[in-house]
């Protein structure tokens, strides 16, 4: 679905993507995803930058962003279980580092001094600089779909991360430049237009289902009808949360 967008000829649905990404994001219904993601887009950027000239991160934000990025894509409880083990020490310290080679224009650098972190792959560690600048964008895995068809089929190695920021610069220049109205594109809100076309259609109805399961509810207390189908969304919900938590992480992501 996202190769759709991302082929688009015209920048307008590309500016409906983005308008409609909050949406999305509640639409989901995923539990504290709204908050977490409103943290992550503007109170974490906000005290990293009141950091400067040596901005970090902190192991408590770290911890913080991990959840974040579970909740947004898929639950891996090992890569939580790696990072709340590891010493706001050594997290300042590999921040530190990583936003230091990033102001010097070295992406490879940034990525390699967080990902010398246990738990931290390619992927958190690009959520963490895309926390700080939007011209490092995350490596989210619907963006990674939408182009598998020119970097190749997704991998969470440092490697495939650089193609896939350069795919993600130039269509952000593309879209800066074809826009009417001089709006500012960059390559991390190429990505969230990206997320947000993957996720339109589930969001919408997710919200629709909880909408039913509320009324469906109501009915019941009041005529004593039992809602079949809003407990059984309850039940695949419960029994493919420990499939997923029985799952090993080869690789950090």
């Amino acid at each position: 679905m996202t190769a759709t967008l991302w082929r688009a000829a015209e920048t307008q649905p590309w500016e409906e993507a983005r308008a409609q990404y909050d949406a999305v994001i509640a639409g989901l219904g995923k539990d504290k995803l709204e908050e977490l993601d409103s943290w992550f887009r503007t109170t974490l950027r906000a005290a990293i930058r009141a950091r400067e000239p040596k901005p970090f991160v902190t192991q408590a934000e770290l911890v913080k962003l991990m959840e974040w990025k579970l909740k947004k894509g898929k639950w891996r409880p090992q890569l939580m279980k790696f990072v709340t083990s590891l010493s706001d020490e050594e997290v300042k310290r590999s921040s530190t580092s990583a936003f230091a080679a990033l102001k010097d224009g070295d992406v490879k650098k940034a990525i390699e001094a967080l990902a010398a972190m246990k738990g931290v792959g390619p992927a958190t560690a690009s959520a963490v600089l895309a926390a700080y600048d939007d011209n490092v964008p995350f490596m989210g895995d619907e963006a990674l779909e939408a182009i598998a068809s020119i970097i190749g089929p997704r991998k969470y190695t440092l490697p495939h991360y650089l193609l896939f920021v350069e795919q993600l610069k130039q269509k952000a220049a593309w879209l800066a430049k074809m826009s009417s109205e001089g709006d500012e594109w960059t390559p991390q809100r190429v990505q969230l237009c990206l997320y947000t076309e993957a996720h339109a259609k589930t969001a919408p109805a997710t919200a629709s289902a909880t909408t039913t399961k509320k009324a469906g509810t109501k009915r019941k207390a009041e005529e004593k009808i039992e809602v079949t189908p809003a407990a059984s969304v309850e039940e695949d919900t419960s029994a493919s949360r420990p499939r997923r938590q029985r799952r090993s992480t080869a690789k950090y992501e």
